[in-house]
């Protein structure tokens, strides 16, 4: 697969992280507001705040590659760092799901 196809998926997989995120967030809504679940909630907002950032710098990254040729080297790492940002997401957002099934 080459890097801007890579990109490309990272990216959607990045829509999708926030999606669930936003999902999340009308569950906590509707729930008595629980000090563990808040810190779980504003830790992963964090979190998906710099993903957010980062994936627009992969959008310019891609942009970058498809105009001029340069900047591979720059977008491969950046397309490493926002899929491990994006399973952290994942991660955290599974574990405050956990949390609110139990509550």
């Amino acid at each position: 697969m080459d890097l801007l196809s890579r990109c490309s998926i990272e990216f959607g997989n990045v829509r999708g992280a926030r999606a669930r995120l936003t999902n999340l967030a009308s569950l906590i809504e509707r729930r008595p507001h629980d000090p563990r679940v808040i810190g779980m909630y504003t830790k992963l907002q964090a979190l998906e705040g710099i993903l957010a950032e980062r994936a627009r710098q992969l959008v310019t990254g891609m942009e970058q590659l498809e105009a001029t040729g340069q900047g591979a080297e720059d977008l491969e790492l950046d397309v490493e760092l926002v899929a491990h940002l994006e399973r952290r997401v994942q991660e955290m957002g599974a574990l405050l799901a956990r949390e609110l099934e139990a509550r």
